[in-house]
This record gives structure tokens, C-alpha cells and sequence, in this order.
């Protein structure tokens, strides 16, 4: 791991600093329509139940701009407008692909969870990367993103549990709060995890594939450039030496004489 979990803390408070409002704002919205379409899952005529499923398929597209909302502010960038939650659904393309993405990765660690709770949470953790990488490649399959999202995660699974861990102090305080605190806890969190994807991406080359150290080898120059071409042209050039005979093990007083040899 790149950083340690305090720094990960650290670099998205630092990222979120000035932009608070912005943030909370962003996500105020979201739950509140993600509250709004869950009560109506409260009653119980079966015409209800499947409205709130048409509702909550509808905001897949919504959850995946908002959890890649905050690549940017780890960047360095602000956080976007509010109208930026809704704009899948003005190109039925992007519309489409967003949901693909959140519903594939939903449906898989749901199937997973269906073995088990600590299945359903290793695919959790491991397809925890998707949206980032399907956000960064456009052209990439749902479910091909899903694939490079483990492959990124393999070894790093553990490290972002327990980063996910060190927030558990501020959202026992936010229940202190009747959850209001969660609307500064969210940005927070969704910043560090986009700090732990940038971290990675910097250290894998392409996706599971680790980058070599720049302390393995040296950087390549002009100079060692054309360096290395001229030993090998004089090594070319040179004729090439007579390999010396290889010395003997024995010791001299050991090796035969010719002229014994010819008594015997």
C-alpha cells in the first residue's frame, strides 16, 4: 500500500477543503431522492413493490455519477453542480452503460452474498474499483471493467477493509446525529477511495500488472541512449579474442611428465 490509512484520511480531507458545501450538498440530494423512492416500498400492495424497483433501477445510473463525483475533487478538482446527477439521463447511451455498470456489479455481489455474507463482501471490495475504470475507459464492457477492477484489487481487497474500518468512529457519531452527520461522512469517504484508486493506478501498469520501481533500473536518456550504441559498435568492430585455456584443478606436481610417461 502506497499510503498509509492516515494518509488516505488526510490527502481527502485536504482535497475537501473549501468545498464542504458543495459536497454535502451533492450528496444531501441524492439520499434524499434515494429516501423518498424507498418509502414507497412501505406499502403493501404489490403494485407498490414494483414501482420502488422501477425507481431504484432508475437511480443506477445517478449512484455511479455520484461515486465517481469525487475522482475529480481528488484530482484537484471542484465538485460537481448537482445537476451533474442527472445528466446519464439526457444521453440515452451514457444512461444505458451507467446502469450496465451498476447492475452487473450489483446482481454479482448479490449472488455472491447468497453463499455467504463474507463472499458477498470479498466481490464487494473487489469490484470496488468498476466505476472508476469504466468512467476512465468509455469504450470498456461493463463487465470487462468489473474483470480489470479485480484484477487491480488482488492483494489490496484487506487494505481498503480497513480503511472503509477507521471511518467507524465517525459513523457511530453520525447515528448520535440521526444520521445528518453521514451528509459530511459520505464526501468524506468517497474522497479517500478515490485517493486509494488513484494510489493504485499509479502503481499497477496496466491493471494487475505491477510498475516497475524507478529505483530498479535507471532512467533512459539521450545520452545512455547513444552510449549503448557505441560499445556495441565497438564491441562489433572488435575482433573477437582468443578464449584462454581453461586452468586445471590439479596441482603441478601432480601432472604427469612426458618423459615418465615414455619410461613407464
Amino acid at each position: 500500500m502506497k499510503y498509509t490509512y492516515s494518509e488516505y484520511r488526510q490527502k481527502a480531507w485536504d482535497s475537501l477543503s473549501g468545498k464542504w458545501g458543495a459536497a454535502v450538498l451533492l450528496v444531501l440530494v441524492y439520499m434524499a431522492i434515494s429516501f423518498v423512492i424507498s418509502t414507497i416500498s412501505g406499502g403493501d400492495p404489490t403494485s407498490w413493490r414494483i414501482v420502488f424497483l422501477l425507481l431504484a433501477l432508475a437511480l443506477l445510473p445517478m449512484t455511479f455519477v455520484l461515486t465517481v463525483a469525487f475522482l475529480g475533487v481528488a484530482k484537484g478538482e471542484d465538485v460537481p453542480a448537482v445537476a451533474t446527477l442527472f445528466d446519464p439521463y439526457k444521453d440515452k447511451d451514457t444512461c444505458l452503460r451507467y446502469f450496465l455498470v451498476e447492475f452487473w456489479k450489483n446482481l454479482f455481489v448479490f449472488l455472491w452474498s447468497l453463499l455467504f455474507i463474507i463472499p458477498g463482501c470479498i466481490k464487494a471490495y473487489a469490484y470496488a474499483m468498476t466505476e472508476y475504470i469504466a468512467l476512465e475507459n468509455p469504450n470498456m464492457d461493463p463487465r470487462e471493467a468489473m474483470k480489470k477492477s479485480e484484477e487491480m484489487m488482488y492483494g489490496h481487497k484487506w487494505d481498503l477493509f480497513v480503511l472503509d474500518l477507521t471511518f467507524i468512529g465517525w459513523i457511530l457519531l453520525s447515528m448520535l446525529t440521526a444520521g445528518l452527520l453521514m451528509l459530511f461522512v459520505q464526501p468524506y469517504i468517497y474522497t479517500a477511495h478515490a485517493h486509494f484508486y488513484l494510489s493504485l493506478k499509479e502503481d499497477l501498469t496496466p491493471y494487475g500488472t505491477e510498475a516497475k520501481k524507478e529505483s530498479a533500473s535507471a532512467p533512459v536518456t539521450e545520452s545512455s541512449k547513444a552510449e549503448v550504441s557505441e560499445a556495441k559498435a565497438e564491441k562489433s568492430a572488435a575482433p573477437a579474442a582468443e578464449e584462454p585455456a581453461p586452468a586445471s584443478d590439479e596441482p603441478e606436481d601432480s601432472r604427469p611428465v612426458a618423459g615418465d610417461s615414455a619410461e613407464k
